[in-house]
């Protein structure tokens, strides 16, 4: 299908959909648009950012009646952001239609404004506890619905809505078209579809869950000690103008925020436990650029379709290996390059990016964290660039005065290329205090035991890739240059090479060996070095 004007529809929706911008249907809506219109009830398979919303709005909108004002159209989402992006993008497609009434119900909103919405609305978007607060109240007319939608049914399921969405169904008219929208489908949609569907025509546009082609991704392996100060590194490193970072839990989304604010960088959480109203104003603040390092869990950030974000970052992995392609899904839309980033800090960690990497069939790279000289060097570039950007403009008399004011008070002491370096020192001084690059540059450098002597890292040749494991390198460096097993230190291993922390003199002692057997392999034995 090359355009929406072959599905036949009404010149109000053509208009609006013209208006909008939309040219061609996404997969989702080019199958969903003309059964819906047939009539069939029918399962969508599809991800995050597919026109979901557009696939099942439009039909709706194309039946229903304008003139009534009682509910029609029912759409049931898993959060409150959801339901307001949902309610948004109706309002948007009819938009050049009269009589189309929408209504938003969820928790931690005005009461009497849902019921006074309710009581004119023919379409009702809203979460499963409100939408059984009105049913209980009796303040939503069930009645004379005609359509009925599921969407993110999965994530529905996932956080406990089971029996919820089954007592909603159940008040609901036996002739009634029915939609469900999800992810994955997992036993659960299988048995809400038999019970409650009729005939469902299932339309599939998940390729084999494969991660976009367009986004670049990469991980780090670092001790969970350090993921904080990593992380920091990493955004200084990668600049981005918008990310958002997923954490597991809501007690670490409000840690990472509070701790990125602590260092005068524009974040805020996002998550469950936040007031509607302060949920609102942050969405609002980082869909404008005001916000610029969103801290989010996976059902908060479920149904946010933000253009423009070219940083996801996993601080934690994904509780399920499906979320992750939902999160990295967040960056590289309408074309555009994006990037993902992962910090993994255990073994069993790793056996799930290798588990994601087969089920995406995706490369995620694996890298080292940038050492202190690179981030410095991404500093200077970044603050050139930005410098630079305002050659061509005018310049301010105020810029004017102030250079002026500096060589007059040095008593002419400096010229301008000295007011040049001081000014420059304050600039970047100001933003190498926000990033605490020490304490990453520390992997590096030496480490000092209790009893004084210099500890330095030995590079092992062999990595994760060749098998291989700690006790195993410990015990052939034990036997090949007959130190204590108390001797060998930290031992952090790679795709590709190991590190091995030792004092100063048995790492002298290993490195001179050059060579030793460690299980089947050969292992070459260097210091490390890093810039």
């Amino acid at each position: 299908m090359k355009n929406f004007k072959e599905l036949n529809l009404s010149q109000e929706l053509q208009d609006a959909i013209e208006k909008i911008g939309y040219t061609t249907p996404t997969p989702i809506q080019a199958q969903s648009i003309p059964l819906m219109i047939e009539g069939k009830d029918m399962i969508g398979l599809s991800e995050t950012g597919s026109g979901k919303t557009a696939a099942f709005s439009i039909p709706a909108l194309q039946l229903m009646d304008t003139n009534a004002t009682v509910p029609q159209l029912l759409v049931i989402a898993p959060t409150r952001e959801l339901a307001m992006q949902i309610a948004v993008e109706i309002r948007k497609l009819s938009q050049k239609m009269n009589g189309v009434r929408v209504a938003t119900v969820f928790g931690g909103d005005s009461m009497p404004r849902q019921v006074k919405d309710l009581k004119t609305a023919n379409v009702v978007v809203g979460t499963p506890g409100r939408l059984m607060d009105h049913i209980r109240r009796r303040t939503l007319i069930m009645k004379h619905l005609k359509f009925i939608v599921l969407d993110e049914a999965d994530e529905m399921l996932n956080m406990g809505f089971y029996e919820d969405i089954e007592m909603i169904l159940s008040k609901t008219p036996e002739n009634k078209q029915m939609a469900l929208y999800s992810a994955t489908m997992p036993r659960e949609i299988y048995k809400l579809s038999n019970d409650f569907l009729n005939n469902p025509v299932t339309v599939n546009v998940i390729s084999k869950q494969k991660s976009p082609s367009q986004i670049d991704q990469y991980f780090y392996y670092v001790n969970m000690r350090q993921k904080q100060n990593a992380l920091l590194v990493l955004l200084k490193f990668y600049n981005p103008e918008r990310a958002i970072i997923f954490s597991n839990t809501k007690r670490m989304a409000d840690e990472i925020s509070s701790m990125l604010r602590g260092k005068s960088i524009s974040a805020n959480a996002l998550h469950g436990d936040m007031p509607q109203n302060t949920r609102t104003a942050v969405l609002n603040e980082f869909r404008t650029g005001k916000l610029k390092f969103l801290v989010a869990t996976d059902v908060a950030a479920r149904g946010i379709d933000i253009d423009g974000i070219d940083l996801v970052i996993n601080f934690d992995l994904p509780q399920t290996n499906e979320y992750y392609i939902h999160r990295i899904g967040r960056t590289g839309r309408a074309g555009n390059k994006g990037t993902s980033i992962t910090l993994a800090s255990t073994r069993n960690q790793l056996a799930q990016l290798q588990q994601i990497k087969k089920m995406t069939q995706s490369s995620i790279t694996e890298r080292a964290l940038p050492s202190k000289k690179e981030v410095e060097e991404n500093i200077i570039t970044a603050q050139s660039q930005d410098i630079l950007e305002g050659m061509n403009k005018d310049i301010h008399p105020l810029a004017i005065e102030l250079v002026d004011n500096l060589i007059k008070g040095s008593d002419n002491q400096l010229n301008e290329l000295g007011v040049a370096y001081l000014l420059a020192n304050k600039l970047v001084g100001s933003v190498m205090d926000t990033y605490d690059l020490d304490a990453i540059d520390q992997l590096s450098k030496p480490v000092v035991s209790r009893k004084g002597n210099q500890k330095t890292k030995v590079m092992v040749s062999l990595g994760r890739k060749d098998r291989l494991r700690p006790k195993e390198l410990a015990m052939g460096i034990v036997k090949g240059i007959r130190v204590k097993p108390a001797d060998v230190g930290d031992i952090k291993l790679y795709a590709d090479y190991t590190l091995v922390l030792m004092d100063q003199k048995n790492a002298e002692k290993l490195v001179q060996k050059g060579t030793l057997r460690i299980g089947n392999n050969s292992a070459k034995f260097e210091f490390f070095k890093q810039d």
